[in-house]
Protein backbone atom coordinates (compact mmCIF):
# COMPACT_ATOMS: atom_id res chain seq x y z
CA UNK A 1 0.00 0.00 0.00
CA UNK A 2 0.94 3.29 -0.72
CA UNK A 3 0.65 6.25 1.56
CA UNK A 4 0.29 9.83 1.08
CA UNK A 5 3.90 10.95 1.74
CA UNK A 6 5.00 7.97 -0.81
CA UNK A 7 2.80 9.37 -3.19
CA UNK A 8 3.73 12.74 -2.88
CA UNK A 9 7.49 12.26 -3.79
CA UNK A 10 6.32 9.72 -6.59
CA UNK A 11 4.51 12.19 -7.91
CA UNK A 12 7.69 14.64 -8.12
CA UNK A 13 8.95 11.61 -9.77
CA UNK A 14 6.88 10.99 -11.93
CA UNK A 15 6.78 14.35 -14.07
CA UNK A 16 10.43 14.45 -14.70
CA UNK A 17 10.44 11.13 -15.91
CA UNK A 18 7.04 10.71 -17.89
CA UNK A 19 7.82 13.60 -20.11
CA UNK A 20 11.43 11.42 -21.06
CA UNK A 21 9.59 9.14 -21.72
CA UNK A 22 7.08 9.82 -23.81
CA UNK A 23 4.15 7.22 -24.28
CA UNK A 24 5.82 4.84 -21.36
CA UNK A 25 3.70 1.80 -20.53
CA UNK A 26 2.06 2.23 -17.34
CA UNK A 27 3.43 -1.84 -16.76
CA UNK A 28 7.15 -0.55 -17.46
CA UNK A 29 6.16 2.69 -15.04
CA UNK A 30 5.03 0.82 -12.20
CA UNK A 31 8.59 -1.46 -12.63
CA UNK A 32 10.59 0.87 -12.98
CA UNK A 33 8.99 2.88 -9.48
CA UNK A 34 8.47 0.11 -8.04
CA UNK A 35 4.47 -0.26 -7.30
CA UNK A 36 1.84 -2.21 -9.58
CA UNK A 37 -0.17 -0.70 -12.26
CA UNK A 38 -3.04 0.19 -10.58
CA UNK A 39 -1.14 2.67 -8.08
CA UNK A 40 0.20 4.30 -11.03
CA UNK A 41 -3.13 5.49 -12.12
CA UNK A 42 -4.42 6.36 -8.89
CA UNK A 43 -1.40 8.91 -9.39
CA UNK A 44 -1.84 10.13 -12.77
CA UNK A 45 -5.39 11.15 -12.14
CA UNK A 46 -4.13 13.20 -8.89
CA UNK A 47 -1.61 14.58 -11.51
CA UNK A 48 -4.69 15.73 -13.26
CA UNK A 49 -5.52 18.58 -10.45
CA UNK A 50 -2.24 19.44 -10.09
CA UNK A 51 -0.31 22.44 -11.20
CA UNK A 52 1.14 26.14 -10.12
CA UNK A 53 0.14 28.13 -7.32
CA UNK A 54 -3.17 29.54 -8.42
CA UNK A 55 -3.42 27.67 -11.27
CA UNK A 56 -6.87 28.09 -13.06
CA UNK A 57 -8.28 24.62 -14.86
CA UNK A 58 -6.00 25.55 -17.87
CA UNK A 59 -3.39 26.10 -15.81
CA UNK A 60 -3.36 22.42 -15.26
CA UNK A 61 -1.24 19.57 -15.96
CA UNK A 62 -2.85 17.70 -18.62
CA UNK A 63 -2.46 14.26 -19.27
CA UNK A 64 -3.82 11.36 -21.81
CA UNK A 65 -3.83 8.09 -20.57
CA UNK A 66 -5.17 6.12 -24.17
CA UNK A 67 -3.80 2.23 -24.58
CA UNK A 68 -1.68 1.67 -21.24
CA UNK A 69 0.57 5.37 -21.74
CA UNK A 70 0.53 8.09 -20.44
CA UNK A 71 1.80 10.92 -22.08
CA UNK A 72 2.69 14.95 -19.95
CA UNK A 73 1.34 17.78 -22.25
CA UNK A 74 2.08 21.27 -22.22
CA UNK A 75 2.05 22.16 -18.43
CA UNK A 76 4.66 19.64 -17.24
CA UNK A 77 7.66 21.24 -17.60
CA UNK A 78 6.02 24.33 -15.72
CA UNK A 79 4.53 21.91 -13.07
CA UNK A 80 7.94 19.91 -12.61
CA UNK A 81 10.23 23.76 -12.16
CA UNK A 82 7.07 24.81 -9.46
CA UNK A 83 7.84 21.08 -7.34
CA UNK A 84 11.46 21.31 -7.36
CA UNK A 85 11.57 25.04 -6.82
CA UNK A 86 9.06 24.26 -3.56
CA UNK A 87 11.44 21.09 -2.25
CA UNK A 88 14.13 23.26 -1.76
CA UNK A 89 11.84 26.35 -0.56
CA UNK A 90 12.69 28.43 -3.75
CA UNK A 91 9.98 30.29 -5.30
CA UNK A 92 10.54 30.58 -9.46
CA UNK A 93 8.34 32.55 -11.56
CA UNK A 94 7.65 32.63 -14.95
CA UNK A 95 9.90 35.09 -17.27
CA UNK A 96 8.36 38.67 -17.00
CA UNK A 97 6.59 39.44 -19.91
CA UNK A 98 8.54 43.24 -20.22
CA UNK A 99 11.79 41.26 -20.01
CA UNK A 100 11.30 39.01 -22.78
CA UNK A 101 9.87 41.83 -24.66
CA UNK A 102 12.94 43.66 -24.17
CA UNK A 103 15.35 40.64 -24.55
CA UNK A 104 13.57 39.89 -27.96
CA UNK A 105 13.94 43.88 -28.98
CA UNK A 106 17.42 43.33 -28.53
CA UNK A 107 17.98 40.35 -30.72
CA UNK A 108 16.12 41.80 -33.73
CA UNK A 109 17.97 45.10 -33.53
CA UNK A 110 21.71 43.55 -32.61
CA UNK A 111 21.82 45.77 -29.26
CA UNK A 112 23.58 45.20 -25.76
CA UNK A 113 21.57 44.34 -22.94
CA UNK A 114 22.52 44.97 -19.13
CA UNK A 115 21.28 42.86 -17.04
CA UNK A 116 20.33 41.74 -13.22
CA UNK A 117 20.91 38.08 -12.95
CA UNK A 118 19.97 36.05 -9.88
CA UNK A 119 22.60 33.73 -9.43
CA UNK A 120 21.22 30.81 -6.84
CA UNK A 121 23.80 28.64 -6.79
CA UNK A 122 25.97 31.10 -5.60
CA UNK A 123 22.78 32.64 -3.87
CA UNK A 124 23.71 36.90 -5.31
CA UNK A 125 22.32 39.07 -7.86
CA UNK A 126 25.31 40.10 -10.35
CA UNK A 127 24.95 43.27 -12.63
CA UNK A 128 26.53 42.61 -16.11
CA UNK A 129 26.55 43.64 -20.08
CA UNK A 130 25.94 40.92 -22.92
CA UNK A 131 25.80 40.52 -26.29
CA UNK A 132 22.80 38.79 -27.31
CA UNK A 133 23.35 35.47 -29.90
CA UNK A 134 20.06 33.73 -29.77
CA UNK A 135 17.45 32.31 -27.72
CA UNK A 136 16.79 28.82 -26.59
CA UNK A 137 14.40 26.97 -25.43
CA UNK A 138 14.51 23.31 -23.09
CA UNK A 139 12.45 21.73 -20.64
CA UNK A 140 9.82 24.32 -20.67
CA UNK A 141 12.68 26.87 -20.06
CA UNK A 142 13.67 29.87 -21.83
CA UNK A 143 17.30 30.95 -22.24
CA UNK A 144 19.54 34.25 -23.50
CA UNK A 145 22.58 32.98 -25.27
CA UNK A 146 25.03 35.93 -24.83
CA UNK A 147 28.81 36.73 -24.71
CA UNK A 148 28.70 37.88 -21.18
CA UNK A 149 31.42 40.76 -21.01
CA UNK A 150 31.47 39.84 -17.47
CA UNK A 151 32.72 36.93 -17.78
CA UNK A 152 34.25 37.09 -21.53
CA UNK A 153 32.61 33.70 -22.31
CA UNK A 154 29.21 32.62 -23.90
CA UNK A 155 27.16 32.65 -21.49
CA UNK A 156 23.33 31.10 -20.74
CA UNK A 157 20.73 33.41 -19.00
CA UNK A 158 17.28 31.61 -18.04
CA UNK A 159 14.84 34.27 -18.41
CA UNK A 160 12.80 33.93 -15.36
CA UNK A 161 16.41 34.70 -13.18
CA UNK A 162 16.36 38.01 -15.13
CA UNK A 163 15.72 40.56 -12.24
CA UNK A 164 15.97 43.61 -14.20
CA UNK A 165 17.10 44.11 -18.31
CA UNK A 166 17.80 47.57 -20.01
CA UNK A 167 18.64 48.24 -23.90
CA UNK A 168 21.56 49.97 -24.00
CA UNK A 169 22.72 52.02 -27.03
CA UNK A 170 25.27 49.91 -28.07
CA UNK A 171 25.63 47.63 -30.52
CA UNK A 172 25.63 43.72 -29.68
CA UNK A 173 29.16 42.78 -30.94
CA UNK A 174 30.11 39.16 -29.89
CA UNK A 175 33.65 38.35 -30.42
CA UNK A 176 34.63 35.84 -33.42
CA UNK A 177 35.13 33.01 -30.49
CA UNK A 178 31.87 33.67 -29.14
CA UNK A 179 30.05 30.67 -30.76
CA UNK A 180 26.71 28.89 -29.78
CA UNK A 181 27.21 25.70 -27.81
CA UNK A 182 26.54 22.55 -29.04
CA UNK A 183 23.09 21.48 -27.03
CA UNK A 184 22.67 18.30 -28.79
CA UNK A 185 23.93 16.55 -25.57
CA UNK A 186 21.61 18.45 -23.41
CA UNK A 187 21.77 21.95 -21.61
CA UNK A 188 23.98 20.26 -18.98
CA UNK A 189 27.46 19.53 -20.09
CA UNK A 190 29.58 18.89 -17.15
CA UNK A 191 33.39 19.27 -17.50
CA UNK A 192 36.29 18.32 -15.10
CA UNK A 193 35.88 20.73 -13.72
CA UNK A 194 32.89 20.77 -11.96
CA UNK A 195 32.19 18.58 -8.61
CA UNK A 196 32.35 15.17 -8.97
CA UNK A 197 29.48 13.46 -6.72
CA UNK A 198 28.14 10.41 -5.86
CA UNK A 199 24.51 9.22 -5.47
CA UNK A 200 22.63 5.87 -4.25
CA UNK A 201 19.93 5.63 -6.63
CA UNK A 202 16.78 3.37 -4.81
CA UNK A 203 14.79 1.55 -7.59
CA UNK A 204 12.26 4.41 -7.89
CA UNK A 205 15.08 6.53 -9.04
CA UNK A 206 16.79 4.29 -11.25
CA UNK A 207 15.86 6.62 -14.27
CA UNK A 208 18.29 9.54 -13.40
CA UNK A 209 21.00 7.37 -14.40
CA UNK A 210 19.37 7.57 -18.11
CA UNK A 211 18.19 11.19 -17.62
CA UNK A 212 21.35 13.03 -16.56
CA UNK A 213 24.65 12.81 -17.98
CA UNK A 214 27.04 10.52 -15.42
CA UNK A 215 30.03 9.77 -14.91
CA UNK A 216 29.56 5.65 -14.72
CA UNK A 217 26.46 3.48 -13.40
CA UNK A 218 27.30 0.98 -10.76
CA UNK A 219 24.80 -1.80 -9.34
CA UNK A 220 24.55 -1.47 -6.03
CA UNK A 221 22.86 -3.24 -3.00
CA UNK A 222 18.61 -3.85 -3.43
CA UNK A 223 18.35 -3.38 -6.95
CA UNK A 224 19.76 0.16 -6.63
CA UNK A 225 22.46 1.89 -8.53
CA UNK A 226 25.60 4.04 -7.56
CA UNK A 227 26.14 6.91 -9.83
CA UNK A 228 28.80 9.04 -9.96
CA UNK A 229 28.26 12.68 -11.85
CA UNK A 230 29.44 16.01 -12.57
CA UNK A 231 27.87 18.94 -10.60
CA UNK A 232 28.35 22.56 -11.39
CA UNK A 233 25.40 23.69 -9.02
CA UNK A 234 25.12 22.12 -6.06
CA UNK A 235 22.18 23.70 -5.31
CA UNK A 236 20.72 21.31 -8.64
CA UNK A 237 21.69 18.10 -6.89
CA UNK A 238 19.88 19.15 -3.60
CA UNK A 239 16.49 20.12 -5.14
CA UNK A 240 17.01 16.86 -7.82
CA UNK A 241 17.80 14.78 -3.92
CA UNK A 242 15.03 16.54 -1.95
CA UNK A 243 12.35 16.12 -5.08
CA UNK A 244 13.34 12.03 -5.17
CA UNK A 245 12.95 12.26 -0.90
CA UNK A 246 14.44 8.89 0.06
CA UNK A 247 15.03 7.55 -3.01
CA UNK A 248 18.24 8.78 -3.67
CA UNK A 249 21.12 9.55 -1.49
CA UNK A 250 24.43 11.46 -2.07
CA UNK A 251 27.18 9.45 -0.60
CA UNK A 252 30.15 11.79 -1.79
CA UNK A 253 31.29 14.38 -0.37
CA UNK A 254 30.21 14.39 3.14
CA UNK A 255 29.79 17.95 3.46
CA UNK A 256 27.10 18.18 0.66
CA UNK A 257 25.39 14.69 2.19
CA UNK A 258 25.53 16.86 5.72
CA UNK A 259 23.96 20.18 4.14
CA UNK A 260 21.08 18.02 2.01
CA UNK A 261 19.70 16.40 5.36
CA UNK A 262 19.67 19.41 7.07
CA UNK A 263 17.53 21.00 4.40
CA UNK A 264 15.18 17.91 4.46
CA UNK A 265 15.12 18.33 8.54
CA UNK A 266 14.03 22.18 7.71
CA UNK A 267 11.71 21.04 5.11
CA UNK A 268 9.82 18.03 7.41
CA UNK A 269 9.54 21.10 10.57
CA UNK A 270 8.25 23.42 8.23
CA UNK A 271 5.39 20.28 7.16
CA UNK A 272 4.94 19.54 10.20
CA UNK A 273 4.20 22.70 11.64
Amino acid sequence: MSNARDQVQRLLALVPYLRENDGARVDDVAKEFGVRPKQIIADLKVLWFCGLPGAQMGDLIEIDIEAAAGELERAAGEAAAASEGAAAHVHVEPADPGIADTVNRALAGKRRLHLTYDVPSRDETTERDVDPMRLVVSEGRTYLEAWCRLAEDVRLFRLDRIAAVKLLDLPSEPPPEATPRDLSNGMFQPSECDLLATVKLDPPARWVAEYYPNESVEEGPGNSLIVKLRVADTGWLQRLVLRLGGAATVLDPPDLTTQIAATAREALAAYDD
